[in-house]
């Protein structure tokens, strides 16, 4: 299982779910959309909501610039 502290105090950046996708890239996931379902399965357990809105906001502009980008 893939683990990286989480802050509960405060929404996480769109910066932490770039790492944390790579790390998944580099890890475990072969694709973006692979990367994404773990985290949204492993990391959010099945709920965008889980650390709120502004987490799920980040999340998704870091899977946007991820694909943009095709993150590596």
């Amino acid at each position: 299982m893939l683990l990286m502290p989480v802050n509960h105090g405060g929404a996480l950046t769109k910066e932490f779910f770039l790492s944390y996708l790579r790390l998944l890239l580099t890890t475990r996931a072969g694709s973006i959309k692979e990367a994404e379902d773990l985290t949204i399965d492993i990391f959010f357990k099945g709920n965008l909501e889980m650390y709120g809105l502004e987490t799920k906001l980040a999340f998704e502009q870091a899977m946007q610039e991820a694909t943009k980008q095709d993150l590596k």
